[in-house]
């Protein structure tokens, strides 16, 4: 396997894998704290450390003014809308199921991607795909047939939660501003989080807040490590590359969700669950080994970003 020919693989891999830290942990900091103040304080966090350290990605600290009315637009998917379902979604549910409804940003960011940006499809992440559909029906399989923490409100916010993300990746992608990138994420978040605050005091004022050491550790973990640092990375990552060659891979997420939950917080995880683990994991790795030995793309040929 040529490792140097996967290296935005191995990167999103370690995207996904803090990604599924955070879903336990989210659970856990909503004891402290009710899901859109919670939110909120992510997400602000988040966009004034980005902020801060602008000047080390060599961006400028304000978006050019024809960008303002993309900053907007981003802070209402990817930050209000996807950050507020997503706590609410976690709020007095179980967590084996929302991992799984809050990632099916690979099928959502495949189908925008081919649509908006005209993404070719490659032969590896097909495969992926393929399996990690496979691997999420057996996911599921227990939820949907005997009721086990299935919630119907959770699920759409979850669904939701995925479908904003898709579309933020999308337009970040369609806007092809690789000088301001990072800038744009620093803005949607610092933005996206105003709608936040406001509604929590509108329909949470009275809701008690508890600042324990591990609700501070949780909330930074999730401010700085699972939004910030992800998001710079992410969003350079699809400047150079195709979205559909690496959405596909957060079919491991729900994956690796399971596997967390089920070793650090004791959730328990059905046989099926884990046939699921095993079906997603073996396509990512299969998806990487072509991907590894897939002749790279002639200059000029579908966009410079395709390495396929």
């Amino acid at each position: 396997m040529n490792l140097k020919k996967i290296v935005p693989e191995i990167i999103t891999l370690g995207i996904i894998l803090v990604g599924s830290l955070c879903y336990p942990l989210i659970s856990y900091g909503l004891q402290d704290a009710p899901p859109l103040f919670f939110a909120a304080l992510r997400t602000f966090i988040a966009g004034i450390s980005i902020f801060l350290l602008l000047p080390l990605f060599g961006q400028p600290r304000i978006p050019p003014r024809d960008m303002w009315k993309w900053a907007l637009l981003l802070s209402i998917p990817a930050v209000a809308f996807t950050y507020g379902t997503m706590f609410l979604s976690h709020e007095n549910s179980t967590m084996a199921l929302l991992p799984i409804l809050e990632n099916l940003q690979p099928f959502l960011s495949i189908f925008f991607a081919v649509i908006f940006l005209h993404e070719r499809v490659s032969p590896a992440a097909r495969i992926v795909l393929l399996f990690g559909t496979f691997g999420l029906l057996f996911f599921s399989f227990q939820s949907f047939t005997e009721g086990v923490g299935f919630d119907f409100r959770n699920a759409i916010l979850a669904v939701l939660a995925s479908l904003g993300a898709s579309g933020a990746s999308i337009l970040v992608k369609w806007l092809g501003r690789r000088d301001i990138a990072v800038t744009l994420s620093a803005w949607q978040f610092i933005i996206g989080s105003i709608p936040l605050f406001v509604l929590s005091l509108l329909f949470e004022k009275n809701a008690p807040i508890h600042w324990t050491v591990s609700f501070v550790s949780i909330l930074f973990f999730l401010a700085l490590v699972g939004t910030a640092a992800t998001t710079v990375v992410w969003y350079k990552l699809i400047q150079t590359f195709d979205v559909s060659r690496l959405s596909v891979l957060f079919f491991l997420s729900p994956a690796l969700a399971l596997i967390v939950a089920n070793r650090l917080y004791a959730v328990p995880v059905s046989d099926m669950e884990w046939i699921g683990v095993i079906i997603v994991a073996g396509g990512v790795a299969v998806g990487l080994k072509i991907q590894s030995t897939a002749p790279t793309a002639s200059p000029g040929t579908h966009g410079k970003q395709n390495l396929d």
